[in-house]
């Protein structure tokens, strides 16, 4: 099971709290002990303890810095990745030479919207965005909304790789 983000965000704030206040907790047992006599091998005991505890707190810590720097760094990753992502799109889009309604079109198309999506959000006729779509197809040597989408993950996902569909895509562009 995967725990969301503010789960796993509670669970470790409250871990480091429990810890902190344990520490903090046993700090001031140890001075008691001192201060009424206690005997050696209680304090030793407690101050095990004490030791155990403050390293899982330090520990906590050094996990919670360490888990948000990664996450961070993923992020600026995924951040990249989509503008590289986008560019792509955007210089494929320019290569086969759609209109500006197209190239709007097909941005809409990629993203998965339905025609009657398309028509509402741009103001106009489904029957417009089906003829601006036909267009599309037709000037990127695409049969329909599924292979047009295709086109770019097949691309991406061979960037490596010369298929036989890269190849005449590259060479009809």
């Amino acid at each position: 099971m995967i725990k969301s983000e503010t789960d796993l965000s509670f669970s470790s704030t409250l871990t480091k709290y429990v810890l902190g206040l344990a520490s903090v907790f046993f700090v001031y047992d140890l001075i008691s002990d001192i201060a009424e006599g206690e005997n050696w091998a209680h304090f030793a005991l407690e101050a095990s303890v004490f030791i155990l505890v403050t390293a899982a707190f330090a520990w906590e810590i050094i996990r919670r810095s360490r888990l948000t720097q990664t996450l961070d760094d993923r992020e600026q990753t995924l951040s990249r990745m989509q503008g590289h992502l986008g560019e792509s799109i955007r210089e494929q889009l320019a290569r086969w030479r759609l209109t500006e309604s197209e190239t709007e079109v097909a941005g809409l198309i990629i993203k998965g919207y339905s025609f009657a999506e398309i028509a509402g959000l741009r103001g106009v006729k489904e029957k417009t965005v089906r003829q601006q779509a036909t267009a599309i197809y037709s000037k990127s040597g695409t049969g329909s909304r599924a292979e047009f989408s295709a086109s770019f993950l097949e691309d991406l996902l061979s960037s490596n790789i010369n298929s036989p569909v890269s190849e005449l895509r590259r060479q009809t562009a």
